[in-house]
């Protein structure tokens, strides 16, 4: 966010201060020229972030679904299931049946 501050204020300076016609001006009228574009250059850049929302609207649509749904559908607690009712998976074999692999 910084950087693009920073840049839009350095391309605004090589303009003024580099490019033909501008370059040719009084000191005085280069700095004032430079303000000026810097200031339309950074209104310009806040005024795009501003219009320009932060989340698409379809994304925003599907994480208001996803808070009505859960308000609706999703009453009560996780379920707890006791220690001694839990099943150990570490001896199941999925695997196709080569052992050697």
């Amino acid at each position: 966010e910084g950087i693009s501050f920073i840049a839009a204020a350095t391309n605004v300076a090589m303009m003024v201060f580099v490019m033909y016609p501008i370059r040719m001006w009084s000191w005085g009228h280069q700095f004032m020229a430079f303000v000026v574009l810097e200031h339309a250059m950074l209104f310009l850049r806040i005024a795009v972030d501003a219009a320009i929302p932060d989340e698409p609207e379809d994304v925003q649509r599907v994480q208001d679904f996803n808070v009505r749904f859960k308000r609706k559908f999703v009453k009560y607690d996780q379920l707890h299931v006791p220690k001694h009712e839990w099943h150990c998976m570490a001896n199941v074999d999925i695997g196709l049946g080569c052992s050697w692999l």
